[in-house]
């Protein structure tokens, strides 16, 4: 399950192949890439509510005067100073993220600010292994 954490570690994974780790929701280790997992929430309609439009609908270059100026499009605009600034935490998209706003400015009706969204990959924990003496 995504949380900010997911998009977070994606925007610091260094490139869009990258394979980085985030926690979930429920305190699990999984992995991701913007390109498998996070690119999708942005691009992809009905992700964050039913019938909602993808992010990038709204939040693209060509609109960007009208919507916060987060360009979405693509992994190399949204790692740019123009949407993270100088770093992750006091970037816009996070703030935006946490305050639960959606496709549309409306909020998602759930307790947490966004719904549950599904990405990335669940990492097995390791058995621990008990010592021979």
């Amino acid at each position: 399950m995504c949380t900010v954490d997911c998009v977070a570690a994606s925007c610091n994974a260094g490139s869009q192949d990258e394979v980085f780790s985030f926690t979930d929701v429920n305190d699990l280790t999984c992995e991701g890439s913007y390109a498998d997992d996070v690119q999708s929430l942005f691009v992809d309609n009905s992700v964050w509510q039913s019938g909602s439009l993808g992010c990038v609908s709204c939040h693209n270059a060509e609109l960007s005067n009208r919507s916060a100026d987060l360009d979405l499009t693509s992994y190399n605009v949204l790692t740019s100073d123009s949407v993270l600034g100088s770093n992750w935490e006091g970037s816009n998209l996070k703030a935006y993220l946490e305050m639960g706003l959606t496709a549309d400015g409306y909020s998602a009706d759930v307790s947490a600010g966004n719904p549950l969204i599904f990405a990335g990959t669940q990492v097995e924990a390791a058995e621990e292994t008990t010592p021979t003496p």
